[in-house]
């Protein structure tokens, strides 16, 4: 970088890009060379967004490296600034977007040449007191310095390496997967990346000790410019993770980044790469990773349902998650383009059970929201949910559908309830298996038992309107008409075409 021409300050600290110096109350704060540029960089562009693509391209011009590279950058700053643990709040993360140095910044004249040849000749007096060094002590002095240079540098890689959540001043009990950025220029790779989101936030949800947000209320966030703490507080959680999805071919790339939310900080960041063939090992990898970074605990029922691994022919995984793209739009041409997805991923893959789980649950929203006729839908959920269960007993998806159907169309109660329960002690954060169990809780009259469920689909499902809308439904058996009115209220606000919320 060119020597700079100003000196900067901002509360306790003054940056000297001419002497590429971080000081502290007068005191040098160590700082890695690309850290201090990027520090610099911020600092410039004080008050203004810096992309990570911007930052990359300035501070590693014609080099490739991955986003991590900036990411233990930004963690190294904000360590020797101390913007972590109730430090001052000097960079703020935008999810999608970059970093933004929010601290107040003074701008000052660098010293000139004179005023540099003036301080450096006061002090050659006393460099040319000073005895003169033999040889072999000039050399131990130079491997001393190498060594302990050598130390600092490592010391601060493996420092980054052991930052964990768990070192914080408060355990992560909620996590927010936001959307996975699509890195191919082929914008059609979009419904494989949200696939991705959605599996890891899948994977997650199953650790009983973890709240973890679905992916209606994620997804709304998608292109957001909103900073983390922004986002963390709307969705009420401890932690973030956003990351990149790189797929060539039938090679896929993942990148992540732990992201504690209040302090605002980098907790832990990292790459994985695999064939498409093994992308579900790849993603059980990052979610596990997570899992460790957290400290969360996981039962010997949690980790065998991890390494339960599905092998994925790749055609057939991209008719899934094309499948789990339409499905999730909850409309009847979502729906239909759904079913035909799941058909052609079971086609290309027989024993595919988690298409056959989906499938399920496609065929109960299709027939609960009259897509299709509900004995028709009702009937062909209950065949594809089966057809899951004997592959694979511990699919959420699966034990929840058919406690639908059990609920819904054959009117066996108490097989519905063994259902629901199962399907939640397998995914304790299923929203969906959440909210059907609440209306089938509230049409039995279990008022109290149905708001507390429902209750959990907020916290799990807070910018869901459907979710919202439907959690009203045991309130209004209650005959508690005025929080139905101010609920669909909010739902309103959340989406004013919502036609639950207009009528309630």
């Amino acid at each position: 970088m060119p020597e700079g021409k100003h000196l900067y300050e901002f509360g306790p600290f003054r940056l000297d890009p001419a002497e590429r110096l971080l000081l502290r109350n007068g005191q040098t704060v160590p700082l890695a060379p690309k850290a201090f540029d990027t520090l610099l960089l911020l600092v410039e562009n004080s008050g203004h967004l810096l992309t990570k693509d911007e930052l990359m391209k300035h501070l590693w011009p014609e080099t490739f490296v991955e986003e991590v590279n900036l990411a233990q950058n930004i963690s190294a700053i904000r360590r020797a600034l101390d913007d972590k643990n109730g430090g001052a709040h000097y960079i703020e993360t935008v999810a999608k977007g970059g970093y933004r140095f929010v601290g107040q910044v003074s701008v000052f004249p660098s010293p000139g040449p004179t005023a540099r040849s003036a301080r450096e000749s006061h002090a050659t007096p006393a460099l040319e007191a000073r005895p003169v060094m033999s040889k072999s002590l000039r050399r131990r002095i130079v491997l001393g310095v190498g060594v302990v240079t050598a130390l600092a540098v490592l010391g601060w890689s493996i420092g980054h390496r052991r930052v964990r959540a768990g070192d914080s001043l408060s355990p992560i009990r909620s996590i927010a997967i936001l959307p996975l950025q699509n890195l191919s220029n082929d914008q059609q790779q979009e419904y494989f990346v949200d696939g991705m989101t959605d599996e890891l936030i899948t994977d997650l949800a199953k650790m009983g000790k973890l709240r973890v947000i679905s992916r209606t209320s994620v997804m709304s966030y998608k292109g957001t410019r909103k900073s983390l703490g922004t986002i963390a507080g709307e969705l009420n959680v401890d932690a973030v993770v956003e990351g990149t999805v790189l797929r060539a071919g039938n090679r896929v790339r993942v990148t992540a980044q732990l992201l504690g939310a209040s302090p605002e900080r980098h907790l832990w960041a990292d790459s994985y790469q695999g064939d498409l063939t093994d992308v579900f090992s790849l993603q059980d990898r990052v979610a596990r990773s997570i899992a460790r970074e957290i400290r969360v605990t996981l039962t010997p029922e949690e980790q065998a349902r991890l390494t339960n691994l599905r092998p994925a022919d790749p055609e057939a995984y991209d008719a899934y998650v094309r499948g789990r793209h339409y499905a999730a739009q909850i409309t009847p041409d979502g729906f239909e383009k759904a079913i035909v997805n799941f058909g052609r991923a079971i086609e290309l893959q027989p024993r595919y059970a988690q298409a056959y789980a989906d499938l399920a649950e496609t065929y109960c929203w299709a027939a609960a929201m009259q897509s299709i006729p509900a004995q028709e839908g009702l009937l062909k959920a209950r065949q594809a949910a089966m057809k899951a269960l004997e592959m694979d007993e511990s699919l959420s998806q699966a034990h929840s559908s058919l406690a639908w159907v059990k609920y819904a169309y054959e009117w066996n109660f108490p097989e519905a309830e063994r259902e629901f329960h199962r399907s939640l002690e397998l995914n304790p954060g299923a929203s969906w298996a959440l909210l059907w169990h609440g209306m089938y809780l509230a049409q039995g009259n279990r008022i109290e038992e149905s708001i507390a469920e429902m209750k959990k689909v907020r916290q799990v499902d807070p910018l869901s309107p459907a979710a919202n809308a439907l959690a009203l439904v045991p309130l209004l058996n209650g005959r508690n008409y005025d929080a139905v009115i101010e609920g669909g209220r909010k739902v309103l606000e959340m989406d004013h075409a919502n036609g639950l919320g207009r009528w309630l």
